[in-house]
């Protein structure tokens, strides 16, 4: 989740967002969303949704970049 955050300074410094991958950054989050309900309500697994939630958080922070 956190790779593409590696080229937040380029991203920030250019103003040009090229480097993140939106359909990636899209599954990413889709991806995170599910693991963490099936973690947290389905089968009530802290091991899979903390890690998970923090996917969430971190494409979130991938979806600001793109848009500003």
């Amino acid at each position: 989740y956190a790779s593409p955050l590696s080229t937040m300074a380029r991203v920030i410094k250019t103003q040009n967002s090229g480097s993140l991958y939106l359909p990636m950054i899209a599954v990413n989050f889709a991806n995170a969303i599910l693991w963490t309900t099936y973690g947290a309500f389905a089968i009530q697994d802290m091991n899979l949704w903390i890690p998970n939630a923090l996917g969430i958080v971190l494409s979130s922070c991938q979806f600001i970049l793109i848009c500003f």
